[in-house]
């Protein structure tokens, strides 16, 4: 769902209590084609697309930044920087974002529970694959999907 050249950041990459974070991550880099273009202390950003462009920028803004250190290192013939912030540096100055934000952010509408739905006639429970359809799909696939049951699985 990543759009060709955009960047994947991936937290706790090297956190003690998510290996398979860091096992995902780097079998990624080593066998699935994302290429890394920066890590932090427990961040990792990396790209499917060419991570040049966006590594040259970025080293150019952490250059001129002097809250934040940096340096570029070779991970298993891929480069990548390395950034950390300097002791008793004033957080850094973000640089501003690239597209505009949406009109109508998801983080703005907050989220609701469904509503769980009513027992069935007769006391009997709903499968598990149901319950998790009726709670999961969007309104509009469940009345499909329980319209081709109804006909017998039929289009």
């Amino acid at each position: 769902m990543l759009a060709a050249h955009g960047i994947v950041a991936l937290d706790d990459y090297r956190s003690e209590h998510c290996p398979g974070v860091a096992a995902a991550t780097w079998e990624a880099v080593l066998n699935g084609g994302l290429d890394p273009v920066c890590v932090s202390g427990n961040k990792f950003y990396g790209t499917w697309g060419d991570p040049e462009p966006v590594r040259a920028e970025l080293a150019e803004w952490l250059t001129g930044n002097p809250a934040l250190w940096h340096e570029e290192q070779s991970v298993a013939g891929h480069r990548l920087l390395r950034v950390k912030p300097r002791p008793g540096a004033a957080e850094p100055r973000h640089p501003a974002p690239r597209h505009p934000a949406p009109r109508h952010s998801a983080a703005a509408t907050p989220v609701r529970a469904a509503p769980r739905p009513a027992p069935r006639p007769g006391g009997r429970p709903r499968r598990v694959a149901r319950r998790l359809a009726v709670d999961l799909l969007p309104p509009v696939v469940t009345r499909t999907l329980v319209a081709a049951r109804r006909r017998g699985g039929r289009r």
